[in-house]
């Protein structure tokens, strides 16, 4: 209520004339009917409705502090401020007032607007483009003017103005030879754009989009920034979903199995998922194993289950009711397969690679549990074949024609 927490002065209260101020109250409360029922069915402006409520706040003060006397004058002055308050809900604002902006002329004889403001000393920036291809790119420029901009609360127009800070080398000769021609901080970018960057831009920025892969160190963070800075480069923006596959693919080839179990419709989405799984692994990494010694409460410490060590007579039983291996064949003993081993009797080797025994034969014709000089089998063959050569011999000899 107006007026209600108001605190009354009782010494000025008993210097008043009660019956004075009251008809002063009253034909001050008169005057406001008369002016609210004068601006009633119009659009009260902000100035109308700040000064109606000052004098009814003013009359709703006097009117308290005379008490009962007052207070059917004051319960009026309550109900007309209710309806100012309804009223004020559709209250004009008040423009403020601007000085004009003078009319400079240019080089070439337009007529440009240009506000005088104070300098916005871009020059203490440190940011300039020279259009070399060795310096920074044209992208990184932008974004670096453009976040300086925001920071430091400086207009597009103001850039504008103070554009020619930002060039050097041959960037500051396009802008000088261009400037004429330029009308707004927009138009320059879209003229720096198509002076310095190349025809099949978006094209290659888009091979370049699928080529970039996540480090093997990198963060999802990181990597997500720089990919969104990517696609924010393209004249043509990407879908969600595009830019959805081309993350995928390009993501650690580790995070792809967890993905394939989580539902995700956007890139915050999705990289919200690839946090949480580099979380874990973070976390799976930095596992270590219990202590055991040295604690403070050993029976409520981790206790090593002990490993027991076999007997020595249960080897024993266990090689001995092992099978036996099949012997391997060496290396290069494929030529050999019909080849039957004279050692073992066994196909697929000779008995220079066998790896069972060796047991005694003879290594002539492979009779078991002789040798060669002991064979009967072999010196009969050996008897045979020299008698035969004897007989060749003496053949040959008679066979010469005899000396005259």
């Amino acid at each position: 209520a107006l007026a209600a927490k108001v605190t009354v002065d009782k010494d000025v209260v008993e210097g008043l004339d009660v019956q004075d101020e009251l008809k002063v109250c009253t034909d001050k409360l008169k005057y406001l009917v008369a002016a609210y029922e004068e601006c009633e069915g119009t659009a009260l402006t902000a100035n109308d409705v700040k000064r109606l409520e000052s004098r009814m706040s003013h009359l709703a003060y006097r009117l308290h502090r005379l008490g009962d006397e007052g207070k059917a004058q004051y319960l009026q002055v309550q109900s007309l401020y209710s309806k100012l308050k309804s009223a004020a809900k559709t209250t004009v604002p008040i423009p403020d007032p601007k000085p004009p902006t003078p009319v400079l002329s240019s080089s070439a004889g337009t007529q440009m607007n240009r506000s005088i403001k104070p300098d916005p000393k871009i020059y203490k920036w440190g940011l300039t483009f020279s259009g070399d291809m060795t310096g920074v790119s044209l992208g990184d420029f932008l974004d670096e003017v453009e976040d300086k901009r925001v920071s430091r609360k400086v207009s597009k127009a103001e850039l504008f103005e103070s554009a020619v800070d930002l060039f050097s080398g041959t960037a500051r000769i396009w802008f000088r030879a261009n400037y004429d021609k330029l009308q707004s901080w927009e138009d320059l970018v879209s003229k720096l754009r198509s002076c310095f960057l190349d025809p099949d831009y978006d094209d290659k920025l888009m091979d370049e989009i699928r080529k970039r892969t996540q480090g093997p160190d990198e963060s999802t963070q990181v990597y997500f920034a720089k990919m969104n800075c990517l696609f924010k480069r393209l004249s043509t923006p990407l879908t969600e979903a595009q830019k959805i596959s081309l993350l995928e693919k390009n993501l650690r080839k580790e995070h792809l199995p967890f993905l394939c179990n989580v539902d995700y419709a956007t890139v915050d989405e999705l990289e919200a998922a690839v946090c949480r799984l580099e979380l874990w692994t973070r976390r799976a990494d930095s596992y270590h194993e219990p202590p055991s010694r040295n604690l403070l409460e050993p029976r409520l410490g981790y206790q090593p289950t002990r490993k027991t060590t076999p007997k020595i007579f249960e080897v024993e039983l266990a090689s001995a009711m092992a099978p036996t291996p099949a012997p391997k064949l060496a290396t290069g003993v494929s030529r050999f397969r019909n080849t039957v081993c004279w050692n073992c009797d066994q196909t697929g080797h000779t008995f220079r690679v066998c790896r069972l025994p060796k047991v005694k034969f003879c290594d002539g014709c492979g009779l078991k549990k002789v040798t060669r000089d002991s064979c009967t089998a072999c010196a009969q063959k050996q008897t045979s074949s020299s008698g035969n050569a004897r007989r060749g011999c003496a053949q040959s000899r008679g066979s010469r024609p005899q000396n005259p």
